[in-house]
């Protein structure tokens, strides 16, 4: 049935929220983008001891189960910086093979809504792992912060606490102690390019 569809992806959502890893930073293996890729891998070796399809990372795109992050504004589509939504195999939208597959975002009306991949704005990325920047005015039931093997001038006492704060129910903290010493006692830069700084790194 549709609406058992709608549900379940409804539901699905609202589970995907209950975790979250947190990087202050995007570039490097323990940034965003080097985070996401281990999850993916680490996905991938676990669905092969299972004799389950692999992702077929570098090929398959929007594999399903992949979360993705919306980081611009499209009103077109009505979706925006921040909205977070995962790939399905919807079949309410289409019976045609292999042209059921679409991104479900939450939506407050419906419950869910469902997005072409090809419509998707060209900002979006995997968000297995997301920055700390980018998760303000989130909440999750488990926040995991990681931290970088070496001080940046984005480790700081407000960055940190962003990130430890953004757990609802659970926070784990991976990372260097001394490293954390240091952000604790480090205060949020002023200058005016920490805004680009912030995206960038």
């Amino acid at each position: 049935k549709d609406s058992d569809e709608k549900q379940f992806h409804q539901d699905l959502l609202a589970q995907f929220d209950q975790f979250r890893i947190l990087s202050p930073h995007r570039r490097g293996r323990l940034g965003v983008n080097g985070l996401n890729q281990q999850v993916e891998i680490l996905l991938d070796q676990a669905l092969d001891q299972l004799g389950k399809n692999k992702l077929s990372l570098g090929i398959n795109q929007f594999y399903i189960g992949r979360p993705i992050l919306i980081r611009q504004n499209d009103y077109e589509q009505n979706l925006f910086n921040g909205d977070v939504g995962i790939v399905v195999d919807s079949k309410m939208v289409t019976s045609k093979p292999g042209h059921s597959k679409r991104v479900v975002f939450p939506d407050p009306v419906q419950g869910v809504r469902y997005i072409s991949t090809s419509k998707l704005p060209p900002k979006h990325q995997t968000v297995f792992a997301m920055t700390i920047h980018s998760a303000q005015g989130s909440e999750f039931g488990h926040a995991m912060v990681v931290l970088p093997k070496k001080i940046s001038p984005l480790i700081t006492r407000e960055m940190i606490y962003t990130g430890v704060t953004r757990g609802k129910e659970r926070m784990t903290m991976v990372g260097n102690q001394k490293i954390l010493e240091k952000g604790l006692v480090a205060k949020i830069q002023r200058a005016s390019g920490l805004k680009q700084l912030l995206w960038e790194l």
